[in-house]
C-alpha cells in the first residue's frame, strides 16, 4: 500500500530540453559569430527540440533524422545544414514549426509529413510531400533527383537533375531539371518548365514556356500558356498551347488541340480538329488531320497531306506532292510538284504544280493555275483565273474556266465544258457542247477563217456564236526593240562605275520590254538581267586611264544606244566613257529613315608603279562637292543631310552640289554621316576636281505607325486601321508609295500579335489588301473574336533588296499592356434560341414552366465568340419578354422570371438559362390565367452595347405560352371492379378551360400520387386496399389512372405537383397519405386555393343519379 501511495504522489514528467540556437551555448556545438557547428543533432532526451533563431545557422556534420517527439522550429533567415542527409519524416507534424529560413543537405532532403513550412531548400536530392496537407513555401534546388508527391503544394520554384512530380501538385514557380522531367496529371506549374526530356500527364497546366533538348510529351487536356520546344514534341488530345511549337525532329499534335503561334519541325502530324494560329513549317512531311484549321501559311518540304475537311488561311507550299482532301478550304497560293484534290474543294489563290495538277468535281478555284499537266474531273467545277498547262489540259463535264487558257493539248470532254476567255493551244479537241467563248489562238498557225488546230466535235459549227473561232498567235507584247545605256560619261580606274541598262520595247524607250533580258556589259564583262521591270543598275570597269565605248551583248544582234547625262554635252548616241586615273569609291550600307549612317569615301588613284590603286588625299582635308539624286522613286521632297565636321543639306531634286570640307585619314578614307527622313533609293555623288565617284543606297521606313478606331468594335465587323510608314522621328515617309516603287516594295501584311485576356483564343483576323500612297494606307480588317488585341504591320519583303524590313504595332494609349491597344471587341449580337429538351417539344410551354434557353454571343459572320466567357470579357445579360412581333413587352401582362444570366455563366460564348413566364398577381394577390400567346425572348448586356436587336433571326426563342392545369375525375363502380379515373390537362383559352391535346409529354411520377382509403359505413368495415401505381404519362392531353376496389368504400386520389414538398395542396376533407416526392410540375397546379388536383374512386356505392331507377325487369320473348 505504501508503494502505491508513493506512485500516486510522484511529480509529473518534465518536457525535454530546448536547444536554443540564438547566441546561447549549446552542448556539443561550437559557435563562431552566428554560425553553430555540431557533430550530431543535439539531444539529451527523446522529446528534446531545437530552435534556430533569425539570423543564425546550424551545421550538423552528420545526417539529421529526428524522432517522433523531437521538435524543430526556425524563423526569419535561420539556416539548418547537414554534411549528410536531412530527414524530417520521423517527426510528429505538430512539432515542426518552420516559418522562415533555409535547409542545405549534402545528401537527400526528405519531408513528406502533412505540414506547412516556409523555407528554401538546397540538397543533393529531394523527396517532398506524400501525405495530404503538405505545403512548402520557398525555392527547391537539388543537385540530383527530385521527387514531389501527389497533391503537394510548393510556393516557389523547383530545380534538380531528374525531376518527378506526382498528380494534382501545385508549383507556383518554374520547374527545371538537367535530366528528365515527369509531371503527373492535374498538376499546375506557375512558370516555365525545362529538362533533358519532359513528360506531362493529362490536365497539366503550365504558365510559361516548356523547353527541352530532348523529347516533350504533353498529355490530354493539358494547357501551356507559352511556347513548347524540344527535339520531338508530342501532344495528346485537347491540348491548348498559346505560343509556338518548335522541334528539331518530329511534331505530333493530338485531336481537338489548339496552338496559338507557329509550329516548326521535320515531320509534322496533326490529328482531327486541331487549330493552329500561325505558320506551320515541316522540313520533311506535313500531315493535317480532318476538320483542322491552320490560320497561317503551311509548308512541307517533301510532301503535304491535308485530310478532309481542312481549312488553311494562308499559302500551301512543298517541293514534293500535295494531297488536298475533300471539302478543304484554302485561302492562299498553292505550290508543289503533284497537286491532287478531293471532291469538292475551295481554293482561293494561285496554284503552281511543277508536274501535275488534278482538280476533283464540284470544286472552286479563285486564282491562276500553272502546271504542265492539268486534269479537271467532271463535274461542275469552276475556275476563275488564267490556266497555263504546257503539255495538256483536260476539262470534264460541266467544268468552267472563267479566264484565259494557254496549253499544248486541250481537251473539253462531253458535255458543256466551257472556257470563258481565250485559249492558246497547240491542238484542241472539243467534244459535245464544249466551248471557248472567245478566240482560239493556234500556236502553230491557221488559215484565215479556219480552225486548223481544232478537232471540232462540239456540234457547234466553226465561226458561229458557240462554235470555235480561231486565229494565228498574237505577237509578243512589247517586243525588244533595243537596249539603252544611261551613264554620266566619266568613271575611274579605281572603282566600278554605275550605269543603267534599259530594255526598250519602242524607239523612244517610253515602253519597256518586261520579258527579262540577260546582258553582259563592257568594259568589265559584268552580267545583268533587266527582269520584269525592263531596267537594271549595273557597273562597268577599266584598269587603264583613257576613254572606251560602252557596249553590251545579249546573245543576239539587238541594237544598243547610249545617252550621256553630263550637262553641256550631246546626250544622243554617246557611248564613250572617260576613265580617269583617280576617283572616289563610296560605301553606304542600307539604313532606316531618320537614322544616321556612316558613309565611307575612299579616295584612290592609280599607282605609278603597278596596275593597282593606292590611297589619295592621305591625311588631308579636301573640299568635296556632294550632290544627290532620287533614284527610286525619281522624285521626292526630303533633303539628304551630310555631316562631316560641319553639315550640309542636299536637295536631291535639283541635283545641285554643295561643298563640305572632308578629312581623309592616312589610308585615304573619309567618313561622313548621312541622314534622310524619307524612304527610297538615293544616289550620292562626290567630286573634287577630276576625282569623282558615286554610289546608290536604299533607305527603308524606320517603322509603321498603326492607329485603330476607339472601341467598342463589334466582332466580325470591318474596321479601318490607319497605317503610316514613318521615320525614326515619326515623320511620314511619303515616297513609300506603291505608284512610285516596284509593287513588292510596299506590300505589307497586318497580323494579330497578341490578345487579351490572358488565355483567350486568337481567333481569326481577316484583312483586305491595301496600298500605300504617300506613306499612308488604310487597312480594312475584322476580328471574329471578343476581347482586346494588338495588331502588327510588317513588310512582306525586304525594302528594295536592302535586307531591311519595316515593322510596327498598335500601341496602348494608357498603361503598358499593348495587347489591349485595339478594342474592346465585343459580340455583334446575341443569338437567343431554345436548346434541345428531350422531355418535350419546344413549340409551347406552360405558364411558369422553365424554358430552356441558350444565349450565344455571336460575331458578324454568325459564329460564336468563344472569348466571351468566364465573366472576364462577358457581362451580365438580362432577358426580357416581347410579343411575337417584338414590339410589346410582357405580352398578356405576364412576368418573366429567372431573367438574369450571370457573366460567369458564359463559356466559349454560350450561356444557358431557364426563364419562366407567369401570370402576375392582381391587387388582392390573386393570380389570373394567361390567354395563349407567343412570347419572344430578347437579350441585352449590362452596358447596353450588345443585344439580340429585335431581329427575328437573332431571337429564335419564341415559344407559345399557355396557362395549364391538371384535373382528376371522380367515378363510381361495383366493389371488386377497376375504375379508370380520367386525368386531363387543360389550358386557358382566354374564355374557358379546354383540353390541351398538344400535351404528349407530361408525366406524373408514381411517387407523387397520394391516396387514402375509406370504408363504407354500411359495409363490413373493411377499407379498399390502396394501389401500387406506375408513372402516368399523358397522351393527347389525357390519361387513365386505374384504381381497383376490393371492398365497399372509396379511395381519394391527389397529385402532389409541388417541387420540394411531400404533402399535396388539394382540398380533400381527409388529407391523403404523404407522398415520397413532389411531381415537380407546379405550372400545372390550379391558381386558386386548392392548387393540387384530386379525385375519388367509389366502390359498392351507387352514384346519386343511379338511384332514380325505381324498377327494372328483363323480358324474353
Amino acid at each position: 500500500m505504501l508503494l502505491c501511495v508513493l506512485c500516486l504522489t510522484q511529480a509529473p514528467a518534465q518536457a525535454g530540453e530546448v536547444h536554443a540556437f540564438n547566441g546561447s551555448r549549446v552542448k556539443g556545438c561550437q559557435l563562431d559569430g552566428k554560425a553553430y557547428t555540431c557533430g550530431n543533432l543535439p539531444s539529451s532526451a527523446w522529446d528534446d527540440s531545437m530552435a534556430i533563431a533569425n539570423g543564425y545557422s546550424v551545421h550538423i556534420r552528420s545526417s539529421i533524422s529526428p524522432g517522433w517527439d523531437y521538435g524543430v522550429s526556425m524563423s526569419g533567415s535561420a539556416r539548418l545544414s547537414s554534411g549528410g542527409s536531412i530527414n524530417l519524416n520521423g517527426i510528429n507534424p505538430e512539432k515542426i514549426r518552420i516559418s522562415g529560413g533555409s535547409f542545405d543537405a549534402a545528401g537527400e532532403f526528405s519531408l513528406t509529413r502533412p505540414v506547412r513550412v516556409t523555407a528554401n531548400v538546397t540538397a543533393g536530392s529531394m523527396t517532398l510531400g506524400g501525405e495530404a496537407g503538405f505545403q512548402i513555401t520557398g525555392n527547391m534546388v537539388s543537385k540530383g533527383a527530385v521527387s514531389v508527391a501527389t497533391s503537394a503544394i510548393i510556393n516557389g520554384s523547383v530545380s534538380g537533375g531528374q525531376v518527378t512530380v506526382g498528380s494534382s501538385v501545385r508549383i507556383s514557380g518554374s520547374l527545371a531539371g538537367t535530366g528528365a522531367v515527369s509531371i503527373g496529371s492535374s498538376t499546375t506549374i506557375g512558370a516555365g518548365v525545362s529538362g533533358s526530356s519532359i513528360t506531362a500527364d493529362s490536365s497539366v497546366t503550365v504558365t510559361g514556356n516548356v523547353a527541352s533538348a530532348g523529347e516533350v510529351s504533353i498529355g490530354s487536356s493539358g494547357i501551356v500558356n507559352g511556347s513548347v520546344s524540344g527535339a520531338q514534341v508530342t501532344t495528346n488530345s485537347s491540348v491548348k498551347i498559346s505560343g509556338s511549337v518548335t522541334a528539331t525532329g518530329k511534331v505530333s499534335i493530338g485531336s481537338s488541340s489548339t496552338v496559338g503561334a507557329d509550329v516548326t519541325g521535320t515531320s509534322i502530324t496533326t490529328d482531327a480538329s486541331v487549330t493552329i494560329t500561325g505558320t506551320v513549317k515541316a522540313s520533311d512531311v506535313l500531315t493535317v488531320g480532318s476538320h483542322s484549321t491552320i490560320r497561317g501559311p503551311v509548308s512541307g518540304t517533301n510532301s503535304i497531306t491535308l485530310n478532309s475537311p481542312s481549312t488553311i488561311v494562308g499559302t500551301v507550299s512543298s517541293k514534293g506532292p500535295i494531297t488536298i482532301g475533300s471539302h478543304a478550304n484554302i485561302d492562299g497560293a498553292i505550290s508543289g510538284t503533284v497537286v491532287t484534290t478531293g471532291s469538292p474543294v475551295t481554293l482561293k489563290g494561285d496554284i503552281v504544280a511543277t508536274s501535275r495538277f488534278t482538280l476533283a468535281s464540284g470544286s472552286t478555284v479563285n486564282g491562276n493555275i500553272t502546271s504542265p499537266e492539268i486534269e479537271m474531273y467532271a463535274a461542275s467545277s469552276i475556275v476563275t483565273g488564267k490556266v497555263t498547262a504546257s503539255t495538256y489540259l483536260t476539262m470534264g463535264h460541266a467544268v468552267r474556266i472563267n479566264g484565259d487558257v494557254d496549253t499544248g493539248q486541250l481537251k473539253l470532254e462531253a458535255s458543256d465544258a466551257l472556257i470563258n476567255g481565250n485559249a492558246a493551244v497547240d491542238f484542241a479537241t472539243l467534244y459535245w457542247h464544249g466551248r471557248v467563248s472567245e478566240k482560239i489562238f493556234c500556236k502553230k498557225g491557221t488559215r484565215p477563217g479556219y480552225c486548223d488546230c481544232v478537232d471540232n466535235q462540239s456540234d457547234y459549227p466553226v465561226n458561229t456564236a458557240n462554235g470555235p473561232r480561231c486565229e494565228a498567235p498574237k505577237p509578243a507584247a512589247g517586243a525588244l526593240d533595243h537596249f539603252l545605256i544611261s551613264h554620266d560619261g566619266s568613271g575611274s580606274v579605281c572603282a566600278p562605275e554605275s550605269v543603267t541598262v534599259a530594255a526598250c520595247a519602242n524607239a523612244d524607250c517610253s515602253s519597256k520590254f518586261t520579258g527579262g533580258a540577260q546582258v553582259k556589259l563592257f568594259p568589265g564583262n559584268v552580267s545583268a538581267d533587266t527582269g520584269s521591270t525592263g531596267t537594271v543598275k549595273a557597273t562597268v570597269s577599266r584598269h587603264t586611264v583613257g576613254s572606251e565605248t560602252l557596249r553590251l551583248t545579249s546573245g543576239g544582234t539587238t541594237p544598243v544606244r547610249c545617252i550621256r547625262s553630263t550637262p553641256g554635252e550631246n546626250s544622243v548616241n554617246s557611248c564613250d566613257m572617260s576613265f580617269a586615273g583617280a576617283g572616289f569609291e563610296i560605301e553606304v550600307q542600307p539604313f532606316r529613315a531618320g537614322e544616321s549612317i556612316q558613309a565611307i569615301i575612299k579616295a584612290r588613284e592609280k599607282s605609278d608603279n603597278t596596275d593597282s590603286c593606292v590611297a589619295k588625299f592621305k591625311e588631308q582635308t579636301i573640299d568635296v562637292e556632294y550632290s544627290c539624286a532620287y533614284v527610286r522613286p525619281g522624285t521626292g521632297g526630303e533633303a539628304l543631310n551630310v555631316t562631316g565636321g560641319s553639315g550640309i543639306a542636299l536637295a536631291c531634286a535639283a541635283g545641285k552640289a554643295q561643298t563640305l570640307a572632308t578629312l581623309f585619314d592616312r589610308y585615304g578614307d573619309a567618313k561622313v554621316t548621312l541622314a534622310y527622313e524619307d524612304a527610297g533609293e538615293l544616289g550620292l555623288k562626290a567630286k573634287s576636281g577630276e576625282v569623282e565617284g558615286e554610289a546608290t543606297f536604299g533607305v527603308a521606313p524606320y517603322k509603321f505607325g498603326l492607329t485603330a478606331p476607339a472601341g467598342p468594335i463589334h466582332a466580325g465587323d470591318t474596321f479601318d486601321v490607319a497605317v503610316s510608314a514613318l521615320s525614326k522621328n515619326n515623320k511620314v515617309t511619303a515616297n513609300f508609295d506603291k505608284a512610285k516603287l516596284p509593287p513588292s516594295a510596299t506590300m505589307t501584311n497586318i497580323s494579330l500579335n497578341c490578345v487579351r485576356p490572358v488565355g483567350a483564343i486568337a481567333g481569326q483576323l481577316t484583312k483586305k489588301a491595301f496600298e500605300f500612297g504617300e506613306g499612308k494606307a488604310t487597312a480594312a480588317v475584322s476580328w471574329n473574336e471578343a476581347g482586346s488585341l494588338q495588331l502588327t504591320a510588317k513588310t512582306e519583303t525586304t525594302f528594295l533588296n536592302t535586307g531591311l524590313d519595316t515593322v510596327g504595332s498598335t500601341q496602348a494609349t494608357n498603361g503598358t499592356d499593348h495587347c489591349t491597344s485595339v478594342g474592346p471587341v465585343i459580340p455583334k449580337y446575341f443569338l437567343v434560341e431554345q436548346f434541345n429538351e428531350p422531355r418535350k417539344p419546344l413549340d409551347f410551354f406552360y405558364a411558369g414552366e422553365p424554358i430552356p434557353v441558350k444565349v450565344t454571343a455571336m460575331n458578324a459572320a454568325g459564329q460564336a465568340t468563344e472569348n466571351y466567357s468566364d465573366g472576364i470579357v462577358s457581362q451580365t445579360v438580362t432577358l426580357t419578354a416581347y410579343d411575337k412581333e417584338g414590339k410589346t413587352a410582357n405580352p398578356n401582362g405576364g412576368v418573366l422570371g429567372s431573367a438574369t444570366i450571370a457573366a460567369s455563366a458564359f463559356a466559349k460564348g454560350v450561356a444557358r438559362a431557364n426563364p419562366t413566364y407567369s401570370s402576375p398577381a392582381d391587387a388582392n394577390g390573386k393570380r389570373l390565367p394567361l390567354a395563349p400567346g407567343v412570347m419572344r425572348l430578347r437579350a441585352q448586356n449590362a452596358d447596353n452595347t450588345v443585344g439580340s436587336g429585335g431581329d427575328d433571326s437573332h431571337e429564335k426563342a419564341q415559344p407559345e405560352i399557355r396557362s395549364g392545369r391538371l384535373r382528376i375525375a371522380t367515378l363510381f363502380g361495383r366493389a371488386g371492379s377497376t375504375l379508370d379515373l380520367p386525368v386531363t390537362v387543360e389550358y386557358w383559352s382566354g374564355a374557358s378551360w379546354l383540353l390541351n391535346n398538344r400535351d404528349d409529354f407530361t408525366i406524373v411520377p408514381a411517387a407523387a400520387i397520394a391516396q387514402t382509403s375509406h370504408a363504407h359505413a354500411n359495409g363490413s368495415g373493411a377499407k379498399p386496399k390502396t394501389q401500387v401505381f406506375s408513372d402516368l404519362k399523358l397522351d393527347g392531353g389525357k390519361a387513365k389512372l386505374p384504381v381497383q376496389g376490393d371492398a365497399a368504400g372509396w379511395i381519394d386520389i391527389a397529385f402532389n405537383l409541388g417541387i420540394d414538398t411531400t404533402h399535396d395542396q388539394s382540398c380533400l376533407k381527409a388529407d391523403p397519405i404523404r407522398t415520397s416526392a413532389g411531381a415537380k410540375l407546379p405550372w400545372l397546379q390550379s391558381l386558386g386555393g386548392c392548387a393540387d388536383p384530386s379525385g375519388r374512386a367509389t366502390f359498392g356505392i351507387f352514384a346519386p343519379e343511379s338511384k332514380r331507377i325505381i324498377h327494372m325487369r328483363e323480358v324474353f320473348n
